[in-house]
């Protein structure tokens, strides 16, 4: 089936399509889609609660979070998956929080922090520029990222790491406060950005 969906497609992205595939395959036998909707209606779209019903690790509960049926009754969930040099490889926008088509993503999305410890789950609540203009609680995020090797330990070789990121409206704000990020330098209004490497389309420079 995958194979006639990408009939069309080049080289390159019949090379990438099949690869996700492969993973959407092995991620719907590891946790079958009437038990993900059964947890879902039991304990909403909460990962770590999925997670420790069903011992399976975050990323896959991301992943599997990410694919759900859409329902109009449900909001929509955001995934963002990324190697270990930060190259973006799956970008599933959640409303406003979206990755740039080109270039490099925001420096600051917890998607890569978590490329610095390696296995240690983090949630934050961030606050996204989104589109041009004042920032404010319509662009409050929560965020899941957890960073997780994906070949086997080895003395031999150099460790192939990547990061997960699921993305969920919030539903309330927390009593810290929240996390300012953009999608990209270019595209993003927060001024006095710590991680800023280049001028941003709506202001005068850095």
């Amino acid at each position: 089936m995958a194979e006639g969906l990408l009939a069309e497609a080049s080289a390159a992205a019949k090379t990438l399509g099949l690869a996700y595939f492969r993973q959407y395959w092995r991620d719907a036998q590891n946790f079958r889609l009437p038990k993900l909707l059964q947890l879902v209606a039991e304990f909403g779209l909460d990962p770590v609660r999925i997670a420790r019903e069903t011992e399976l690790s975050l990323p896959l509960i991301f992943r599997r979070l990410a694919s759900l049926p859409p329902d109009p009754n449900r909001p929509p969930v955001g995934l963002m998956i990324c190697d270990g040099s930060g190259g973006l490889l799956f970008k599933q926008p959640c409303d406003d929080f979206q990755a740039p088509r080109v270039g490099s993503a925001c420096a600051l999305w917890p998607l890569y922090g978590a490329l610095t410890q390696i296995g240690v789950a983090a949630r934050h609540q961030i606050l996204h520029s989104g589109r041009p203009g004042t920032l404010g609680e319509e662009n409050l995020f929560d965020t899941f990222s957890i960073a997780e090797r994906v070949t086997s330990a080895s003395f031999e070789g150099v460790p192939v790491l990547r990061s997960t990121m699921l993305i969920l409206r919030a539903e309330t704000p927390t009593s810290n406060q929240p996390l300012p990020i953009g999608s990209t330098c270019r595209l993003c209004n927060i001024d006095a950005c710590p991680a800023r490497r280049e001028p941003s389309i709506f202001s005068d420079g850095f």
